[in-house]
């Protein structure tokens, strides 16, 4: 697929077809990360060329996780596609993980954000430019972009394994904000803002597909308080360890 070749319906799903004849599980999910987390790291393995957009599989317990390709090893269309594609392999949901910096007190760092909510912020839309019914509606519904049973599962997860993960709103941004903007995001409804996960999230719901999405709280900048350039390891390899047990769980729940 090149940069400029966004695949139509007959296309995703013949794909579809072609990778679910090689999966043999009894379920499928997807899992979108963030740029350069290694596959390694959360034990993935690494799939060649032929399975384009997807580019990571992780068996576990007769069920395929699907990893959709990032911007290091892929195109924006090609993350498209793989969640349109995970749709037509019915796939269960979508799981994306990303980063976040906390905006109020209440959210400390180290902890986990699920994301129950967001606002788009990023000055873009996946979904601009001509539309296919076939794919989803043209003005598809974002009343509950993220799955409620899937949050309170993620709650019931983390309270078992002890872990501080709280409800947030997620502020999808497209450059890191002022001071003055991080008060504006603070005061208009937002808990956390980041890079990512919105995108992810209104191609899936435009296609009628579940998301949980999930991020490492790794600074903190709340208005007229401290602000923190981050406490915890920026290994942008890896998932914290809390993110990699619930990662892990929600998998395979």
């Amino acid at each position: 697929m090149s940069e400029s070749y966004v695949p139509g319906f007959k296309d995703l799903v013949s794909i579809a077809d072609d990778i679910r004849q090689r999966v043999d599980a009894s379920s499928i999910i997807g899992f979108a990360a963030f740029e350069g987390l290694s596959r390694d790291s959360i034990d993935f393995e690494t799939l060649d060329e032929s399975w384009r957009p997807f580019v990571g599989l992780k068996m576990l317990n007769g069920t395929a996780i699907l990893m959709v390709a990032s911007s290091d090893d892929g195109t924006s269309q090609d993350r498209t596609a793989g969640i349109r594609i995970l749709k037509q392999m019915d796939g269960a949901f979508l799981l994306t993980v990303g980063r976040c910096t906390t905006l109020h007190a209440r959210i400390p760092e180290n902890g986990l954000a699920l994301i129950a909510d967001h606002i788009n912020l990023t000055g873009s839309n996946p979904l601009s430019g001509p539309n296919d019914d076939e794919i989803g509606p043209r003005f598809s519904s974002m009343t509950e972009p993220y799955r409620f049973r899937l949050l309170k599962l993620a709650e019931e997860l983390a309270l078992a394994e002890g872990l501080t993960a709280h409800r947030c709103v997620f502020a999808g941004i497209a450059a890191s904000p002022t001071a003055a903007e991080c008060r504006y995001l603070a005061y208009t409804g937002a808990d956390v803002y980041g890079f990512g996960i919105t995108s992810d999230t209104i191609v899936a719901n435009h296609t009628d597909l579940a998301v949980i999405a999930l991020a490492d709280v790794i600074a903190s900048r709340i208005p007229e308080g401290p602000v923190s350039r981050g406490s915890m390891p920026l290994d942008a390899t890896r998932l914290s360890d809390s993110l990699s047990v619930m990662v892990e769980r929600i998998l395979a729940s």
